[in-house]
């Protein structure tokens, strides 16, 4: 063929009549994000035009995705194996792949359903403020990281009871049968 036309038309669009507003050359490019249909056409060298013909509909995807974490919130106190942590996703243009839940920038589970949430152990860290964000990818790649929530870990340290002081062993025996020490502790 002695050249090719083409030209990018929105979804469910019909594709223009050969000779208007066709585009000519080797290679098809838009940048515009959304949900396209490729027409195009040939013209042989005594100048035959085919009929438009078009690849059917593509989507591109440029922008990334949006979300926030919805769980814990912001100032929040946490504790325990199974503490909440979710988000809201959302992509107008190809749909949410994952979200990644991260607590102090490290991911600590993945999601790929919506509702998205996990049940994390808090008591996997020490106590005190640390951070609760998620990073979420679109179908095309695009990633988005939300605001981090900054949360508190609070969960019980156990009590350990005090060193006695002045402390004494006495009556102490041994039973022959069994080889059991016995005392008797007081302070």
């Amino acid at each position: 063929c002695a050249s090719t036309h083409w030209q990018f038309v929105a979804q469910g669009t019909t594709c223009p009549a050969a000779g208007t507003s066709y585009t000519t050359g080797a290679s098809a490019t838009t940048n515009s994000n959304g949900q396209w249909r490729l027409c195009f056409y040939s013209k042989d060298n005594v100048n035959n035009v085919e009929t438009p013909k078009f690849l059917e509909v593509f989507k591109l995807d440029s922008v990334a995705p949006a979300g926030s974490i919805t769980a814990p919130t912001a100032g929040a106190s946490v504790s325990g194996t199974a503490v909440t942590i979710s988000a809201t996703a959302t992509d107008s243009l190809s749909g949410i792949a994952s979200v990644a839940f991260k607590v102090d920038g490290a991911t600590v589970a993945t999601d790929t359903t919506s509702p998205y949430s996990t049940s994390w152990n808090s008591t996997t860290i020490a106590n005190g403020t640390h951070t609760v964000s998620a990073t979420i990818t679109d179908v095309a790649g695009n990633t988005y990281t939300t605001t981090a929530n900054s949360i508190t870990v609070s969960n019980s340290t156990g009590s350990v009871p005090a060193t006695p002081t002045g402390l004494t062993a006495s009556g102490l025996t041994c039973d022959a049968v069994t080889s059991k020490v016995n005392m008797t502790l007081s302070w």
